[in-house]
């Protein structure tokens, strides 16, 4: 993502942006800032000023049309698309700014900001440029500099291997279904006399869960009741808000999309199989130990390459590397560099990418069962092009396979939605006949939100659900037959 800021405050821009999470996404290339001083397309003569009196009188000075229009162009010119550069105007007669609409311009490749001052700009220019007018709500800035930087960091927030946890976004407040997040809690265990829960002590995730979803639901008919309506709601959460006295904050919401019972009639004509972790596997953990690593070791460096926690860690270049941003050899240094002492395994570890790749053959077996029976089978994976090449295009499954699409392919993979209207667009289908399978719960969720029925594959047993799903799947010549009847 590049974000380009047109103002007469540079410094601010610069200086809030740079710091923490945006900071050190900036540092790792995940995201580009560009701030344009509309000062220097003064007229030379105004020696930097770019305002005058308003026409017919009145209080303050207004931002001169040409300077704007210069500094805009300045960004447009460089440009490969300028056509389909988005430029917002930070305005409180625009439309609200809300997480939808982030999640919307976090899609985009180049967003330009333009931050207005004193009473504002001089309309021809906003009618020349502006694509996009939006407010933080009703209330007056200085200026746009800080509604710009609150966007940014929203926007930001959103993009890959901009939080080291993936799964932050999507748990706070009016991510997935728009429900505020559920109360967190740290150490000590007893602060000033107030205990955490003991639910979030007892080492049950499942359980942990739950009462989080219950703690959301229950928050935000107590805060923010105008969010309910948006609820997407199973039947644990009826009950729940049922028993909780919260029916009539949570009437009309919509049902949480189900996968059918075993046997049950769907119309599911196309399985959606994640690569990584789902139909291949890898096995340089084990290999690791073979250079001297314990389960300490091993998990450490497993961490510094591929953790989402780890600050400074090499996760954001890998998302680089999946996309097709950075060239093999790019990695590679990168990794060598930045952890010397490990050098030796790393070596071994990029030079011999075939060796510690295979086939988990619970789903891989599967495929051409599925296809027997009339199915059509799709790839939808992040996955860089060498590796692509040597463990996945390598593996028997993948000649049985009718289409994919490869985040290095398309330069954006999952989780944004436009990866899975990809998939539908390029071999026609239709979401609601597809069965996608992902280990990743932000990509699962991206998915439910394209249309798509998900299985979550994250556990043995979660598998093992899966693969009696997949094998309990009608032929589809019976069921046209069915249908015929």
């Amino acid at each position: 993502m590049r974000f380009h800021v047109l103002t007469l405050f540079p410094e601010m821009i610069r200086n809030a942006f740079s710091t923490s999470i945006t900071g050190r996404a900036l540092n790792a290339g995940i995201l580009s800032l560009e701030t344009v001083n509309i000062r220097d397309f003064a007229e030379e003569k105004r020696k930097g000023r770019v305002d005058d009196a308003p026409y017919g009188g009145g209080a303050g000075m207004v931002m001169q049309a040409e300077p704007v229009y210069q500094a805009c162009r300045s960004v447009l010119s460089e440009l490969k698309e300028p056509e389909k550069a988005r430029v917002i105007y930070l305005s409180p007669e625009g439309r609200r700014f809300e997480q939808k609409v982030a999640e919307e311009l976090s899609k985009e490749k180049e967003l330009i900001f333009l931050c207005g001052h004193y009473e504002g700009i001089d309309e021809r220019a906003l009618q020349t440029l502006v694509t996009d007018e939006i407010s933080l709500g009703d209330f007056v800035l200085t200026g746009g500099e800080l509604a710009a930087l609150v966007m940014m960091d929203t926007i930001s927030r959103l993009l890959p291997g901009v939080l080291n946890n993936g799964d932050s976004a999507l748990d706070e407040s009016f991510m997935g279904d728009g429900l505020l997040e559920y109360p967190q809690y740290s150490r000590p265990e007893i602060w000033r006399g107030l205990k955490v829960p003991e639910i979030l002590l007892s080492g049950n995730h499942g359980a942990v869960d739950r009462w989080r979803r219950e703690q959301s639901l229950l928050r935000t008919a107590q805060k923010r009741p105008d969010l309910c309506s948006g609820a997407v709601l199973d039947k644990k959460d009826r009950k729940f808000i049922t028993e909780a006295g919260l029916s009539a904050f949570y009437e009309g919401c919509r049902h949480a999309p189900k996968l059918r019972a075993q046997g049950e009639y769907a119309m599911i004509r196309n399985i959606i199989f994640d690569v990584g972790y789902v139909l291949v596997g890898y096995s340089w953990k084990q290999d690791f130990k073979r250079f001297g690593y314990d389960d300490e070791g091993v998990r450490r460096l497993a961490d510094e390459l591929f953790g989402e926690k780890i600050e400074g860690g090499a996760r954001p270049m890998w998302e680089r590397y999946d996309r097709g941003e950075l060239t093999d050899g790019e990695i590679r240094d990168f990794c060598l560099e930045k952890y010397p002492e490990d050098r030796e395994v790393l070596t071994w570890f990029f030079d011999h990418v075939s060796d510690w790749a295979m086939p988990l053959s619970d789903f891989a077996d599967l495929i051409a069962p599925l296809k027997e029976k009339g199915y059509e089978v799709y790839l939808c994976s992040n996955y860089p092009e060498t590796l692509w090449k040597k463990q996945v295009a390598v593996q028997d499954f993948y000649v049985q396979v009718d289409g994919e699409v490869v985040s290095f392919q398309e330069g954006f993979g999952k989780p944004e939605e436009r990866f899975f209207r990809l998939l539908f667009d390029r071999y026609d289908l239709n979401p609601a006949e597809c069965l996608f399978l992902d280990d990743r719960a932000d990509n699962c969720l991206a998915a439910e939100k394209s249309g798509l029925s998900v299985l979550k594959v994250d556990t043995k047993k979660a598998r093992s659900s899966a693969v009696k799903v997949l094998l309990g799947l009608s032929p589809l010549k019976e069921e046209r037959d069915i249908i015929e009847r």
